[in-house]
């Protein structure tokens, strides 16, 4: 499942909602789609900057309930280089003005490592990846079932926004999406559908 956010802060004019997401993946899923190794317990989160706008994702954050420390998958597209277990500021900039308050789980955040811009997800094919335990959930449906309700939250830090160069927070929408899968799936089942059903039509 992937989802949107939703711009926290105003500090910069460009409003970078539209090219902001997180993907939240079971093993299976992850394992497939990234060689990883995840186990049965475990979650991925694909962080991804859609690069409209230049900027720079430098800080993840994840309130609450799962089960850390995360641990940090670089570069599992393009370059990234993070650190798991912790992050600086250890609270979402602003988080304590969105409602409910977004109290960040220190040891589950991760953050950018020191160094140049390009270490942050700040082009379209960066992908960081960050590996997490389900914790108090039981599967990857009730991961799901937490984001949609809004009691599992993703906020995210993201510096040198556009011209100015600031910095603005953005925090996951809670509605859960249908994949794009499914919606190219049903498109083309459909489409076989009506071409068998024509099929049929001209062979009688």
């Amino acid at each position: 499942m992937t989802y949107g956010f939703y711009q926290l802060t105003n500090t910069n004019v460009e409003n970078l909602s539209s090219q902001l997401s997180i993907t939240v993946w079971d093993s299976a899923g992850a394992n497939a789609q990234f060689g990883t190794s995840l186990l049965s317990s475990q979650i991925l989160f694909t962080v991804k900057n859609n690069v409209g706008t230049a900027s720079n994702i430098a800080e993840v954050y994840f309130d609450d309930g799962l089960l850390g420390p995360s641990v940090v998958l670089n570069s599992l597209g393009g370059f990234t280089n993070f650190s798991g277990g912790g992050a600086n500021p250890g609270n979402l900039p602003a988080g304590n003005t969105a409602t409910p308050a977004f109290v960040a789980t220190q040891n589950f955040s991760a953050d950018v490592n020191p160094g140049p811009p390009p270490n942050g997800v700040n082009a379209s094919n960066d992908i960081l990846g960050i590996r997490l335990g389900l914790g108090g959930f039981a599967d990857f449906n009730a991961v799901n079932a937490a984001v949609a309700s809004g009691d599992l939250r993703f906020g995210l830090h993201v510096r040198s926004i556009g011209v100015a160069g600031g910095s603005d927070s953005y925090i996951n929408t809670s509605v859960v999406p249908i994949p794009p899968a499914v919606w190219l799936l049903g498109t083309a089942l459909a489409g076989l559908a009506g071409r068998r059903w024509l099929r049929r039509k001209l062979s009688s």
